[in-house]
């Protein structure tokens, strides 16, 4: 059931406010929804895992170099409690536990096991045992313990094993037991309690943390937590009021998960951080139990049985719908697409890619029997694509186009994914395609024309050896195009009914064809005079087709490395360009120039500027992305969601402004967080998300072989919640709430059925902020410097007490129009927004709108 929520405005603010404006106002209440579908990150997906393992996966572990998951019974028989997963096959263990596992963990060369079984292969083990990668064995003379091990972790050189057992017939430990390599030791006296359990351990900042079902530890008082220094137990604050099952180590804090749930406004709910004042709330928490944490990045990822996550805490929150599984940035909870279809048991980090493992049958609408993965897109910050290339050796990704059969990706590769590929392949329905037999050599760039995907490159195709330096691609592999350029193609394009190649070539078949020709279907044909040099970039701009390059016009008008095509000739762009071109593309009815130069025409401009067609001149753009003189390069550039993103060679060590790429977003250049350790040669816009090719090992921090994606996190807009007001009585009227924008919202009075003239008012508020579980408020009402990020709404530090407004209506059809600038702070990338409108009309009283919930992206 999802809970009643207050308004955005406090009670007491309100009130103010309305002596303030001579009337009283009351403050409504409504039902949140959730925020839903509009909410996913788009660029992320779950997908299927490794061969779906059963419906009841309780453990994993990576051992020799595979991944283990244990539960409840798998495959075609529930004997087979244990398996190893190698590629997308399932493989039972040498028989394995007999019964069902609830722990995994790795110690001194050996995978150990814990749950309810009494034996394991064909020896006697009660409830936990050791396997060396051939042989099962038990632990110590008595065989094991005696009851069900929930947890296992090694600490301090030992194993400790926890669950609801007393110990061994000449060992009394209630819960908690070490063993040492050959014997089983009491941890301090054990746990304490009718029924007394533990369901989790964590070893964190030099000491053992046990979470469970308990009301001590040793000789202490302790609430369902509690840490070991070695010799005694002490407790954890003052504990929790419910069981906890998941402890983990995050960012330099403890994190714990359970059944708990806190009394008061700002009490932990079912997630709580370990803080100097003790147990800490995470916002609202989630509705319902944490069965497991993991650290992923700057994130901490919960599972377990709850649906939604509560954004704000205290006497406002809005909810997000996150079946089963969440991210906490330190701010706020995100979710992690549609979640999970049942509960997640366990959840592991494997090779930046997490691992949801549990009792459901679907992941984000996949079949994923008990196991799913998820992939970061690194909303707002780079990350590897969620399949890349495999095997030895550095690929290189030259060219990426989105296409009707799917992103297609070449270069000079020749595996992705384990599969063959030859230099080019096909992203489709999350999975990467060979095409045909591949081409053999290297791959420039793609064009679809006709509807059919022409590449360009330096190649020879190996189903048609005379598809050489240009191809098509007929559906099952490779074919020739007419005649065969001398040299590499660099760039294709489709303009005018016509196919136009562009490279460093001076003849097709014979036919002089300087650096440029065109295919008619039939025939290539020369265009006027050619250029002199290579082209590098072709793009068709407002009718027009335009080619970049290193070259000059041999024709009447001259062309300095950029030139437009009128049909007959070639013509110079106002002068041109002191440097190589290397990228070209559409910018707000621009076209955007990138390469290696400092001037475009008379104007100083650093390797990025924008050519006005109709005024026939060259504009700056800030300060440019680098010199030409510092070896740096922009090599690809791309429109996205309303800015302008380059990239290529660029070090912000050699006075460039990024590492890898960079966005303009109408006012500077900033990077796109995480950067790129090195060359970035292509970039297209797929599955919502900015995909970067090119000839590299990392992006933002993570291993990411030559292919990278970098996601904008726009998420919804904007959410209605809170008040009983009209829906749509304030609304996010222009943009979406990214960074370096400006948002522009309506306040409707004729919504709120406003009588007469009046005034209005548009509050904000920033949650939550971890000073402020409440919310800080710009309107002054809890507020304390320097909590409040005041760059956020753009008002000068003199106006941080004064909301925005009022503004007077004056009756009839028309809104109430605010303005708000989000600067360009990759910091504010992830954060919330609240907003909130009151209108006033004197003698009549005040209305609030309805709220809006709004998730800032880059």
């Amino acid at each position: 059931m999802r809970p009643t929520v207050p308004s955005l405005l406090r009670r007491g603010s309100l009130a103010l406010l309305a002596a303030v404006v001579g009337a009283g106002a009351a403050s409504a209440q409504g039902t949140l929804p959730g925020v839903g579908e509009a909410a996913v990150e788009p660029c992320a997906a779950w997908w299927s895992g490794p061969t779906p393992v059963g419906a009841d996966v309780r453990a994993s572990a990576i051992y020799g170099g595979h991944l283990y998951v244990a539960g409840a019974g798998f495959g075609s028989t529930d004997s087979a409690h244990l398996v190893r997963i190698v590629g997308n096959t399932m493989q039972p263990v040498a028989g394995g536990p007999d019964n069902v596992v609830h722990a995994l963990a790795v110690h001194d060369g050996l995978l150990y096991a814990g749950g309810e079984f009494v034996g394991a292969g064909t020896v006697n083990a009660a409830h936990i045992a050791s396997w060396d990668g051939a042989v099962w064995r038990p632990l110590g003379p008595a065989l094991g313990l005696d009851g069900t091990v929930r947890a296992l972790a090694a600490h301090g050189g030992s194993l400790f094993a926890a669950g609801d057992f007393q110990g061994t017939p000449s060992l009394a430990s209630p819960g908690i037991a070490r063993w040492d390599g050959e014997n089983w030791h009491s941890v301090g006296g054990g746990l304490v309690g009718a029924g007394a359990r533990a369901w989790a351990l964590e070893s964190f900042g030099g000491e053992l943390y046990v979470g469970g079902d308990f009301v001590g530890a040793g000789g202490v008082s302790a609430s369902n937590v509690a840490r070991f220094d070695g010799t005694t137990f002490a407790p954890v604050g003052v504990g929790l009021s419910g069981a906890v099952y998941a402890l983990a180590g995050h960012a330099g804090s403890l994190y714990a998960g359970g059944a708990f749930v806190e009394p008061g406004l700002q009490g932990p709910q079912h997630i709580a951080r370990l803080g100097p004042g003790g147990w800490l709330p995470l916002a609202g928490g989630v509705d319902d139990e944490v069965l497991a944490l993991t650290s992923y990045g700057n994130d901490l990822v919960a599972g377990g049985k709850f649906q939604l996550a509560t954004v704000g805490a205290g006497s406002f929150f809005g909810s997000v719908l996150t079946p089963h599984v969440a991210r906490w940035n330190g701010a706020g909870w995100r979710p992690m697409g549609k979640g999970v279809d049942g509960d997640v048991r366990d959840l592991v980090v494997v090779d930046s890619t997490v691992l949801a493992l549990g009792s459901f049958g679907s992941a984000n609408g996949a079949p994923a029997g008990g196991l799913a993965r998820w992939t970061d897109c690194g909303c707002g910050a780079w990350s590897k694509f969620p399949a890349g290339f495999t095997g030895t050796g550095q690929p290189t990704v030259q060219a990426l186009l989105e296409t009707p059969i799917g992103l297609v990706a070449g270069g000079f590769f020749t595996e992705i994914e384990g599969q063959l590929v030859r230099s080019v392949a096909r992203w489709h329905e999350g999975m990467w395609h060979p095409m045909g037999e591949g081409l053999l050599g290297i791959v420039y760039a793609f064009a679809w024309h006709g509807g059919e995907l022409y590449a360009g490159g330096g190649f020879q195709g190996v189903a048609d050896p005379n598809a050489r330096n240009v191809a098509r691609f007929d559906g099952t592999d490779w074919r020739a195009v007419g005649s065969i350029p001398n040299s590499p193609v660099f760039a294709l394009a489709s303009f005018g009914g016509e196919l136009v190649a562009g490279g460093q070539f001076s003849n097709f078949g014979g036919q002089t064809t300087l650096a440029t020709a065109r295919w008619d279907g039939a025939t290539w044909k020369s265009m006027g005079l050619g250029l002199l040099g290579a082209v590098n970039a072709l793009r068709v701009h407002g009718g027009a087709l335009y080619a970049g390059g290193a070259f000059q016009s041999p024709g009447m008008s001259p062309a300095s490395n950029v030139a437009r095509w009128d049909g007959a000739q070639w013509s110079g762009l106002g002068g041109g360009t002191d440097g190589p071109v290397y990228a070209l593309w559409s910018y707000e009815g621009n076209l955007a120039v990138g390469g290696v130069f400092d001037h475009a025409g008379p104007l100083e401009a650093h390797s990025v500027s924008l050519w006005s067609a109709d005024t026939q001149t060259w504009a700056a753009l800030g300060g440019g992305v680098a010199h030409a003189n510092s070896n740096q390069r922009v090599l690809a550039l791309r429109h996205i969601n309303g800015a302008l993103v380059a990239a290529g060679l660029l070090r912000e060590e050699f006075g460039g402004v990024a590492d890898g790429a960079a966005i303009w977003n109408g006012t500077d250049w900033i990077e796109l967080a995480g950067g790129i350790d090195n060359e970035v040669l292509a970039l297209e816009y797929s599955g919502g998300a900015l995909v970067a090719g090119g000839h590299f090992s990392f992006a933002g921090n993570l291993p990411a072989k030559s292919l990278a994606r970098w996601a904008p996190c726009l998420h919804a807009a904007a959410e209605p919640f809170g008040t009983a007001a009209p829906a749509g009585s304030l609304q996010l009227a222009l943009g979406s709430p990214r960074t370096g924008h400006s948002m522009a919202f309506t306040i409707d009075p004729v919504a709120l059925a406003a009588p007469s003239p009046g005034l209005a008012w548009l509050y904000f508020s920033v949650a939550p902020d971890p000073a402020f579980p409440n919310g800080t408020w710009i309107g002054g009402f809890g507020f304390e410097p320097p909590h409040f990020q005041q760059t956020l709404i753009g008002l000068a530090p003199g106006q941080l007490l004064t909301p925005l407004g009022p503004k007077m209506w004056g009756g009839g059809p028309a809104a109430i129009d605010f303005a708000l600038s989000v600067p360009p702070t990759p910091a504010l990338v992830g954060k919330f927004l609240f907003a909130q409108g009151l209108y006033y009309a004197p003698g009549q009283g005040a209305s609030l709108t309805n709220g809006l919930v709004l998730l800032i992206g880059n």
